[in-house]
């Protein structure tokens, strides 16, 4: 799960979807859980051999993502999202 919290309303004309310029990451999380989180998927990624699937690896990835802001990729999600069709379903899909 992902939480949003909008931190600043800034008007820009020129953009026709909302985006992010700025993120802190995870409320309360600290270097060293950011760091953390790193070394357990690097670790996940050097300890994989022929066997290991995406899913194998997934838990490690998205325990990094809700530790690590990722500015970026939520503003490609925002770009993708469907506007102009109220579907609340929808959601943010996170994985590619």
């Amino acid at each position: 799960m992902l939480d949003i919290r909008i931190e600043a309303v800034e008007s820009d004309l020129n953009k026709n979807t909302p985006f992010c310029l700025s993120g802190q990451g995870m409320p309360d999380a600290t270097e060293y859980d950011e760091t953390e989180a790193t070394i357990k998927l690097l670790e996940a990624i050097a300890e994989s051999d022929d066997k290991t699937t995406w899913g194998d690896i997934q838990e490690f990835i998205d325990e990094y993502n809700r530790v690590k802001f990722n500015r970026r990729r939520l503003n490609q999600l925002l770009k993708r999202y469907d506007f102009d069709t109220p579907n609340y379903s929808q959601g943010l899909d996170w994985y590619p």
